[in-house]
């Protein structure tokens, strides 16, 4: 096995550099006495070390038997990474990869010690829901025997997804696909027992409904709902890992830490992480990077197509383009025009009235600013969608007595609205 394939592996269980090294000797074939020479260590720290690598595989036992064994499952491991049981579809080369440690190991924990069967990663377009799935699928892939990875852009119906996915599950068996979507579903989910598998799903958003709240499914979709709730509430091992704009209805009500359904929103990249791309980027000025951040709200795609643009106008020079107090969309403009178009009226006509006020609104403060026909509990449904898109955020503002809730708007949407929108 090559070293960097069991550098991984071993990386995967928390194996330690130290217990690589040893382990990696004994692999090939030296005695603990050899191995301590190397090392410059003793023979019991060797044992103590190789002893932390058994018990991080999962191996019992005394003797000279724990050694093959974990030869066993490293063999086993590496195969199924080099095997062709993967398709990774559409799934983008990540080259770069700042930040996102915490939603990383958040990740790790679902699918890993929770086994959690539908996961979703939510956020506004640009945020890096895709980036981070290859990120994380690339990183889990040798913890399941199967891995596919495929895009909804184009509105695939569910009867023709499940064509694809499985034979594909099957190991490329020739079967046939039921007629029935509910059939189809049952045969999935018996793949999805039988071996761990591990299904992506990218751009959720574009087999929903436009001009309506929140993950309402186009006609004739429909059956994507009881695809996600099946997959979700079926006993196997296996994962459907989602990336939408919106949050779908069956997550919503399926969703609980003591379930293994489970929901990640992603918020902007932290300084930190932001600073990269724009260090990547040859920008210089960094004394008022933080405006570029501020505005972003730490939006990679944002960052990247203002850095480019600033590279382009001011020869990277962040403090000449701040002189002007203004943002560049650019591309991003067009970005944001597809979901916006997805809004019900009245959500973008909510939108237009949040830009106006600075410190956020209260619902009796938005009825008044709302068309008289507007009723309050349609006002709610339309707040609650906007925040399950990613519009709009809540929050509580405390009086000396009382509190009530706010709905304020991101400087970058803000910004997008009264251009784009007004």
């Amino acid at each position: 096995m090559p070293q960097a394939n069991l550098e991984a592996l071993a990386t995967e269980r928390g194996v330690s550099k130290a217990e690589l090294e040893a382990v990696s000797l004994a692999l090939d074939g030296l005695s603990s006495q050899v191995i301590a020479q190397k090392l410059g260590i003793s023979a019991i720290a060797v044992r103590k070390r190789l002893g932390e690598v058994y018990h991080k595989f999962e191996i019992s036992g005394n003797g000279p038997g724990k050694l093959a064994e974990l030869r066993r499952i490293l063999t086993s491991d590496y195969a199924t990474v080099a095997s062709p049981r993967q398709d990774w579809g559409e799934a983008p080369e990540v080259w770069v990869f700042y930040g996102r440690r915490e939603e990383l190991a958040t990740l790790k924990q679902w699918l890993g010690k929770d086994q959690c069967r539908l996961v979703a990663l939510l956020g506004m377009p640009g945020i890096g829901k895709t980036t981070l799935a290859a990120k994380f699928a690339k990183q889990i892939q040798s913890q399941f025997d199967y891995l596919i990875w495929r895009s909804l852009s184009s509105a695939p119906s569910l009867k023709d997804l499940l064509a694809e996915l499985i034979p594909f599950l099957s190991n490329q068996q020739a079967v046939a696909i039921s007629e029935d979507v509910n059939e189809g579903i049952s045969e999935l989910i018996n793949c999805l027992s039988q071996r761990r598998c591990l299904l992506i799903l990218d751009d959720v958003e574009a087999i929903l409904r436009s001009g309506d709240r929140f993950g309402r499914y186009q006609q004739g979709y429909e059956g994507y709902g009881t695809l996600l709730r099946r997959v979700g509430e079926a006993e196997h091992k296996s994962c459907l890992l989602l990336n939408s704009q919106e949050k779908l209805r069956e997550i919503t009500l399926l969703e609980s830490p003591k379930r293994p359904i489970r929901a990640l929103p992603l918020a902007g990249l932290k300084p930190e992480a932001a600073q990269c791309i724009l260090q990547e980027k040859g920008l210089t000025g960094e004394e008022q990077w933080q405006y570029l951040m501020n505005y972003s709200q730490g939006n990679p795609l944002a960052l990247k197509i203002v850095a480019a643009n600033i590279k382009d106008l001011f020869d990277g020079n962040v403090t000449e383009f701040v002189k002007h107090q203004t943002w560049i969309f650019g591309d991003f403009s067009e970005i944001l025009n597809q979901p916006f178009q997805r809004l019900s009226k009245l959500e973008q006509e909510i939108l237009r009235c949040l830009v106006t006020q600075a410190n956020g609104v209260s619902l009796p403060e938005l009825k008044q600013k709302l068309p008289q026909e507007s009723r309050t509990s349609d006002i709610m449904e339309a707040l609650a969608s906007l925040i399950h898109r990613y519009w709009i955020e809540s929050v509580s503002r405390k009086n000396q007595n009382s509190s009530e809730t706010l709905y304020t708007i991101e400087t970058l949407v803000k910004k997008y609205v009264e251009k784009y929108q007004l």
